[in-house]
Order: structure tokens, then C-alpha cells, then sequence
């Protein structure tokens, strides 16, 4: 019976050629699509899970024209106002532009 299914659906895409690669291209992409975005999301919600604490972990956050956006550069001055103003804050660190990061007294943590 499935082969009988199988030699059908050959027959008619062999049939309609054009309909039939425009359907498969239209699925392909689509489904790329679909994966490329499930990655995304994937990728975006394991962001810090390999720390044991990660829950734990922020960012500094600053507005800039009226929108709220990440600032992925901190400076040494808001790492140590950070920890010695704010009592919760246990630890900070201030990160460059490059991905460097930079513990409190200064020193480059590899």
C-alpha cells in the first residue's frame, strides 16, 4: 500500500514540476526559518545557566534617547559605587566593549 502512496506522489511531482519546486523551496525555507528561530529562543534562554547561581546575575541597564537599552560596557566607577552604596550587590565587575572583563580592584580576570 505505501508503495502504491509512494509511486502516486512521484508521479504528480514529476507531472508539475514548477508546482512542485516552488512547494518544496516554500517548505525548505520556511522550515530553516522555523529552526533558525527556535535556535534563537534556545540560545536566548540559556543565557548564564551554566553559572550555579545564574539567577542571581544582572546587568546594568541605562536609557539612551528615551529607550531602554544594555549597556554592554561598564565603567570601574559603577562596579565599586555598586558594591560599596548598594548592600545587596555581593560582587561586580565592569566589562569594556571588546568582552573584556575587569574585576573591582582593576585587574583583568582571564
Amino acid at each position: 500500500m505505501i508503495k502504491n502512496y509512494l509511486k502516486t506522489a512521484f508521479r504528480t511531482l514529476v507531472k508539475n514540476k514548477s508546482y512542485s519546486i516552488i512547494n518544496i523551496a516554500r517548505l525548505a525555507i520556511s522550515l530553516t526559518a522555523a529552526m533558525l528561530l527556535l535556535l534563537w529562543v534556545w540560545d536566548e534562554l540559556s543565557y548564564d545557566r551554566m553559572h550555579s547561581k545564574g539567577d542571581r546575575i544582572y546587568s546594568a541597564h541605562g536609557v539612551i534617547d528615551r529607550e531602554m537599552q544594555n549597556i554592554w560596557a561598564s565603567s570601574a566607577p559603577l562596579a565599586v559605587f555598586g558594591k560599596t552604596e548598594i548592600p545587596v550587590i555581593e560582587e561586580a565587575c565592569h566589562v569594556n566593549e571588546w568582552g573584556n572583563i575587569f574585576t573591582q580592584d582593576g585587574m583583568r580576570d582571564e
